[in-house]
């Protein structure tokens, strides 16, 4: 709360507040006028002054903010009436209503309560939404107020508002109108319809649509009552894992136009209702111990849905809306893969009518690479090929690499060349080997008998596009030196690679991917959007785990150096048994990586030699622990 008038100035000028900032912060902040005085007095005479005659008043039940007197049970929101840039009232309610009858009942209230204190009726009052102008117009009509009418825009009030969220939170910048308690039962919803929405999370989680469908890419899901949500799938980029409800499509598409994405999300005015997923250790405290006592359906440890709202009625969630989203998870879970695959999806789900079709991608352009019927295999081959070894190289010396004597000899074998072309040429294959070498040992650890499918895709399509060292001339010479060096492993170094002569013939993907890299000041939207589409592609060839599943890997969190040597080891593991099942027959894409998921699990329990002893699991629980 800030001082009273007769408290000492925080800005140690040594006077009194009243004859220092108080008047500069009055002017600041215009929620001051009621909340920066300690005289009840002085905050009706302000309201008073400013309700002589009828002008028109502003009122919203509005969330504040989750953490008010410690209280993980309560969902504060601010009871808010105002006039000009005047605050007539503001009553914090830790649990207020989140229908549009019981907010109305407490406007109603605290408008009546103005007018005996002599306020003169207002002229007309306006709410945010057209649910409470319906139920709060018979209600204070027989006070004298005739007209009542909603809009989604009231600049005066969000400013009041923004200074009050301000002044609790001490945050700057707040979100507006935005709500996330620390427990479900702040939330005030019947048992009941909580665990069915757990039982429709879990089967959500479990069918993993966000493989198959963009998050830019918006779903129109009508209920079968004709209410229609802008839906988002969540969790192509491998971070936030859930859905999203957009009441408006307009808004959904301005934070995929590139620009201030902060400024796009803080000017909504229209609900959004997001359910997203989190490990059990990051759930706030409060709502780890509130579901130990309910035995609640979750697909894993990191499955434990929550729910944010924006802007809807006092801040909550209606019981309306939560069964729109329980039906919403259903129904996508429910979507069969040759639905979601259809260039447009059109779609009824038969149990509860709810019909789902694809809106379409903003400008949307082709897909780079088509999802493959049947996986082929990946490893290198060769009397030299060593799959799944690790480099010996010490990090710290970039410059001492495993296959230096490849490289040596690679560059002897084309010294005797003569010709300035080709001595320029010589030049710059070394430039583009050493780079390739450096980016396989160092970042992938990975020697050249190792290198497989998976690690050229990365270092083309990911590695290399970010470094943006190169030019354009020197990017179009990558291509053609890796093929004269691939060319010469397989005819002088025992190593093939079958799969990387179509790689590197696929110029448009290549060049696509460098044309399109977002600059290093871009947004991390700008950059997630970027790495999908080549995430997407590796999970439909079957090369990458799944980063929501399991323990290794894990998505939410910045990986610690000893989290990312196990992704390594995951992942060439994982390479391994991807080419024994493919060897053994077994090329059915989903096929192919249930089994691979099953045996991730495996080893994840297993005990490993390079962890002494402990299994991946084990030493990521003890270090995650540690770092809580």
């Amino acid at each position: 709360m800030p001082p009273g008038r007769n408290d000492p100035c925080p800005c140690n000028s040594g006077k009194k507040y009243k004859h220092c900032c108080a008047a500069r912060d009055s002017r600041a902040a215009p929620m001051l006028h009621v909340m920066g005085s300690t005289s009840l007095t002085e905050i009706e005479r302000t309201a008073l002054n400013a309700t002589r005659t009828s002008v028109p008043w502003q009122a919203d039940v509005a969330p504040v903010t989750t953490s008010v007197e410690n209280r993980p049970d309560a969902r504060f929101a601010a009871i808010i009436l105002g006039t000009h840039d005047v605050v007539l009232t503001a009553d914090l309610d830790p649990n207020p209503p989140s229908t549009a009858i019981g907010v109305a009942r407490l406007l109603a209230h605290a408008i009546e309560a103005q007018i005996k204190l002599g306020a003169t009726p207002p002229s007309s009052i306006t709410v945010r939404h057209q649910e409470v102008a319906a139920a709060l117009a018979p209600l204070v009509e027989p006070i004298g107020v005739n007209r009542v009418h909603a809009s989604t825009k009231m600049p005066e009030l969000d400013e009041m508002l923004h200074s009050l969220r301000s002044h609790i939170t001490g945050l700057p910048d707040p979100v507006p109108g935005l709500s996330h308690p620390e427990t479900w039962a702040a939330w005030q919803l019947p048992p009941d319809l909580v665990a069915n929405l757990f039982r429709a999370a879990a089967a959500y989680y479990t069918a993993a649509p966000w493989i198959n469908l963009s998050g830019d890419e918006p779903l129109r899901v009508t209920i079968a009552d004709g209410s229609t949500w802008f839906v988002s799938i969540m969790g192509q980029a491998g971070q936030v894992v859930g859905v999203a409800m957009y009441e408006s499509l307009a808004e959904f598409e301005s934070i995929l136009v590139p620009g201030d994405t902060r400024a796009a999300f803080n000017a909504f005015e229209h609900v959004l209702i997001t359910l997203d997923f989190d490990a059990r250790a990051d759930l706030p405290k409060a709502m780890r111990n509130e579901l130990a006592t309910r035995r609640l359906p979750v697909a894993g440890p990191a499955a434990y849905p929550s729910i944010w709202t924006r802007n809807t009625i006092g801040g909550g969630i209606a019981e309306s809306q939560v069964r729109d989203l329980i039906a919403i998870l259903d129904a996508v879970a429910a979507m069969p893969p040759l639905a979601i695959r259809e260039a447009l999806v059109d779609w009824t789900h038969q149990p509860t009518g709810i019909t789902i079709r694809s809106e379409g991608a903003l400008g949307e352009l082709p897909p780079l690479w088509a999802p493959p019927d049947r996986l082929t295999l990946s490893q290198p081959t060769g009397v030299n090929a060593e799959p799944g070894a690790e480099c010996t190289t010490d990090f710290d010396v970039a410059t001492h690499l495993d296959d230096e004597p490849i490289l040596a000899r690679f560059v002897a074998s084309v010294g005797s060349e003569e010709g300035i072309n080709a001595t320029k040429r010589h030049l710059k294959d070394q430039a583009v080997v050493w780079r390739f070498v450096l980016s396989m040992n160092v970042t992938q650890r990975t020697p050249l008998r190792a290198v497989t499918e998976y690690d050229l895709r990365v270092y083309l399509y990911d590695i290399y596009p970010r470094s943006r060292r190169s030019g354009v001339g020197e990017m179009r010479e990558v291509r053609a030196g890796l093929k004269r060096f691939f060319a010469y492993l397989h005819a002088h170094e025992g190593l093939s690679y079958p799969w990387a002569a179509s790689i590197l013939r696929d110029r448009e993907a290549f060049e696509v991917r460098w044309d399109t890299t977002p600059p290093d000041n871009a947004s991390d939207d700008a950059f997630d959007d970027w790495i999908a589409e080549f995430l997407d592609d590796l999970h439909w060839r079957v090369m990458l785990p799944d980063p929501n599943l399991g323990t290794v890997g894990r998505g939410g969190h910045e990986l610690s150096d000893k989290e990312f040597e196990l992704v390594l080891m995951l992942q060439r593991n994982w390479m391994i048994w991807r080419e024994e099942l493919i060897a053994n027959g077994n090329t059915d894409p989903e096929s192919v990586r249930a089994e691979l998921e099953t045996r991730r699990a495996e080893w994840e329990r297993m005990p490993q030699e390079p962890l002494g002893g402990k299994s991946p699991a084990a030493v990521l629980t003890r270090r995650r622990a540690k770092r809580r």
